[in-house]
């Protein structure tokens, strides 16, 4: 008692000299530590010992934190000294610090029941983090590898004991036992979306999914397994074997897709997220980086394939085989997607033109058939004079080229327009050239010239001679935009000259010519037309940094969209205006212009209705990109607005609009170089962007196909 100092209770406390007392903040606890190798907590009212902990050594000392929930003790091990922490409740061991080499006499924990200051006599004081919160026992003959859950208090451990357990981490306790092994486990991965485990174990690398526990491969190797790892999708599995060797394989089929050596076993295995690299490590002290070459393996058909190609924009790789079928695979899911059908022998010919609109596909039947290939119709067909062994257009689409087993290399011509009858000359031939053998092999060039192999033992190089054009429209200037009408009768066109031309398309004749923007000796080139959706008007954008609406039957001037004035019209654009896009009713049109602005329009009377200003952008308030607005495309339901343009450093800028409010939906810049043109996929998932240089001295450019930006 510390007023009367009379002594309340004298407890025993162990064999040898206490070394250290800490009790808890409340008093209703304290722990010793002394020098017969054990450390003690005690409920002070009855003196009882509630947890005894044998030591390696001697205490040096002891510190009971605050809420009695943790203990540190210090002591020595021969020459070593060691401090460690342990639950208060249990005893299991939590913690161990590395400390001076020098023994430890002063432990105190801090009132956040967390922090542990030691000092010894090494004259120094360390500062501890016991960031411990929960201990447990996981598998008898240890752990090898633990996955924690990213969005749950949930881990995956894999052990000794051959089994892989699912464990709740606020209670830890055991949820289920997900696989049991024949042998030990090496190696466990499991997938970012916590869907799909790995288990490397012996000779056996298994796929498991964690919900249900359904095995989703099962892969023999000729040696241990040793490593193991997915890719983002998990379609793809990785492993490091005894053998010294990487593997790659398909998840779905188990098919080894390639295999990477090295000097000792392979301990370590990753696929790069975004990139088709591997890495492999291995007991050889190297780690390498892999090109993978094979990305996905898919069943395309019963029977033998003769042939097979991917479209200019990488979208469908293209087969042909012994079944009589064309198949399009997408190259990304590696999905069927459409057949296309009518052949009566094996196929062993095919190619796609440029713009993934037409098929050609030949074979044993002598018949060359031409497809549409969004639908898989047949278009038409000709005959060939032997089985076609290969097949190729050429950059325009006009023409096809195809060699076959009578020695020939002929080029027919295969021009048409959709929608309308096949014209006389499509199939005919266009030229014709012979080997001294069978010929196989064609490819033409992006300037025409066409190769082809033989079985003579030759490549050679033909020229054939180039269709001419079947409509020119000559125009004084540079031609900056043409239009076709929603009926395809009528193509206006446009260009630095300020005029807006008319061609009738079916009597071949320039039907009228407007001096659309401009004026005497001052041209505005022109650099949008476009139709409205009932096809009787014209809309026309111009360096003058106006619009005009015409008539397209009187070509009268119906509207005229104002630019900036300070006095009269303070909401028109302040710089040239480079496209526009109406709604679907003909209400609307909205404007995007090198002034950075984006602004919608009634067509009524020419008020501005609408703007779309940009939070995220600093400077000038109201601008809606970085840059000026190259392209503006609605999406099919019209409730957002799509546009594109440059940013700094050489960079494209992608934006989405709520088009009720004019609010930003998405803004973000792309590293494809500027956007200069925009098109929506029909279903309205993907964007095809138009780019120009990345680098402004390099004069390479792509078009590019994203995902929309947002979800819909």
């Amino acid at each position: 008692d510390a007023k009367t100092a009379k002594e309340i209770k004298a407890i025993p406390a162990g064999d040898g000299p206490i070394v250290g007392l800490s009790p808890t903040a409340d008093g209703t606890k304290a722990a010793t530590a002394g020098a017969d190798k054990t450390a003690k907590v005690w409920t002070l009212a009855d003196g009882k010992a509630v947890l005894t902990i044998a030591l390696a050594g001697p205490a040096q000392a002891v510190a009971l934190s605050p809420n009695g929930l943790r203990l540190a003790v210090a002591f020595a091990e021969g020459a070593v000294h060691h401090l460690r922490v342990y639950d208060a409740i249990t005893g299991r061991e939590l913690q161990s610090f590395a400390v001076p080499a020098e023994p430890i006499r002063t432990l105190i924990f801090l009132a956040d029941n967390r922090t542990l200051v030691a000092a010894g006599e090494d004259k120094l004081a360390t500062v501890h983090d016991v960031a411990v919160t929960a201990s447990f026992p996981v598998h008898a003959g240890g752990a090898s590898n633990v996955a924690l859950h990213p969005g749950a208090a949930q881990a995956i451990t894999a052990g000794a004991d051959k089994t892989v357990k699912l464990w709740d981490l606020t209670t830890g306790k055991e949820v289920k036992t997900l696989a049991t092994l024949a042998d030990p486990i090496a190696k466990l991965a499991v997938s970012r979306d916590f869907a799909v485990m790995g288990i490397a174990a012996g000779k056996i690398a298994k796929v498991l999914q964690i919900a249900d526990g359904k095995e989703l491969a099962a892969i023999a190797h000729p040696a241990e397994v040793v490593a193991i790892n997915f890719n983002a999708d998990h379609t793809r599995l990785i492993t490091g074997a005894a053998d010294n060797l990487g593997r790659v394989w398909d998840i779905a089929t188990g098919r080894l897709l390639q295999t990477f050596g090295h000097a000792g076993p392979v301990r370590g295995v990753a696929l790069h997220p975004g990139l088709p690299l591997v890495v492999t490590a291995s007991a050889d002290k190297t780690a390498v980086v892999h090109p993978f070459v094979s990305t996905r393996v898919v069943p395309a058909s019963p029977l033998p394939l003769r042939a097979a190609t991917v479209t200019a924009n990488g979208s469908h790789v293209v087969t042909v085989g012994d079944d009589k079928i064309v198949r399009a695979f997408n190259a990304v899911s590696g999905a069927e997607e459409r057949k296309f059908e009518g052949a009566e022998g094996p196929l062993y010919a095919v190619a796609v033109n440029k713009t993934v609109q037409v098929l050609a596909a030949a074979g044993a039947d002598k018949t060359i058939r031409l497809y549409n290939f969004t639908d898989a119709k047949l278009i038409g067909s000709f005959v060939a004079t032997a089985p076609v062994r290969g097949l190729a257009f050429s950059s325009t689409g006009l023409m096809l080229v195809g060699v076959a087993d009578d020695k020939s290399v002929t080029a027919w011509n295969v021009s048409f327009q959709p929608g309308m009858p096949l014209p006389e000359e499509f199939g005919k031939v266009v030229q014709q050239f012979a080997h001294a053998d069978v010929a196989l092999a064609v490819a033409i060039a992006e300037k025409g010239e066409v190769f082809t192999g033989s079985l003579d033992k030759t490549v050679k190089q033909w020229k054939v001679a180039s269709p001419i054009p079947t409509r020119n429209f000559q125009h004084p200037n540079l031609v900056d935009c043409v239009a076709w009408s929603p009926d395809a009768k009528v193509l206006v066109t446009a260009c630095h000259s300020g005029v807006v031309r008319f061609h009738d398309i079916e009597k071949n004749v320039l039907t009228k010519e407007i001096v659309a923007h401009g004026k005497p000796g001052v041209e505005a080139p022109v650099y949008a037309v476009v139709w409205s959706p009932d096809g009787k008007q014209v809309l026309s954008a111009s360096f003058d940094k106006s619009m005009k609406l015409w008539d397209a039957t009187t070509y009268a001037l119906i509207r005229e969209f104002k630019p900036f004035a300070e006095k009269g019209f303070e909401k028109g654009h302040t710089d040239q205006v480079f496209c526009a896009a109406f709604t679907k009713d003909g209400k609307f049109v909205v404007s995007g212009s090198s002034d950075r602005r984006i602004k919608m329009w009634s067509v009524a009377d020419g008020t501005v209705v609408r703007e779309f200003p940009n939070p995220m952008l600093k400077g000038e308030p109201g601008q809606s990109h970085p840059g000026g607005i190259y392209s503006l495309r609605f999406t099919a339901d019209e409730k957002s607005l799509v546009s594109v343009g440059p940013a700094p450093r050489n960079q494209g800028y992608v934006a989405v609009w709520n088009v009720a409010d004019g609010k930003l939906v998405s803004g973000s810049e792309v590293p494809y170089g500027p956007v200069f043109g925009l098109a929506l996929s029909p279903d309205g998932k993907s964007l095809l962007l138009g780019c120009g240089p990345k680098v402004r001295q390099v004069p390479e450019a792509e078009a590019v196909l994203v995902p929309f930006p947002v979800a819909r």
